[in-house]
């Protein structure tokens, strides 16, 4: 919407981020095993991090006719500042999920991006 991209503290954090299709079939695998049940908790994720100004960058890679300079100018950002308790990085170890569903990430962060880009053209 040529909107300024926020950023909370100073970009650097990291998180796993997980395409939905990948958490929808987590649940879904999740509901019909027999494996599961005693409140068990599984992570679901890709087993890889990556930083706010990652994403920025991955996502303005696909937008089109916006340029990843972009992220240096001063209009192109709101920086807010730290939110109490928040950590620095996260990472899903999915190994419980691979060993109780059979589930593995299908989606990478690049693949996830450009099907997210396919689908904001239609």
């Amino acid at each position: 919407n040529g909107e300024p991209l926020t950023v909370v503290w100073n970009g650097h954090q990291r998180r796993d981020f997980t395409y939905v299709s990948d958490v929808v079939r987590a649940n879904i695998l999740a509901m019909f095993s027999r494996k599961v049940g005693d409140a068990e908790i599984i992570n679901i994720g890709t087993g890889e991090n990556y930083s706010v100004w990652d994403v920025a960058r991955a996502v303005l890679d696909v937008a089109p006719d916006i340029s990843t300079d972009r992220l240096l100018k001063d209009d192109f950002c709101v920086m807010l500042p730290a939110r109490m308790g928040e950590v620095r990085q996260t990472l899903a170890d999915i190994s419980k999920a691979k060993d109780l569903l059979g589930w593995e990430p299908l989606i990478s962060f690049k693949d996830g991006i450009e099907l997210t880009k396919i689908r904001m053209l239609f």
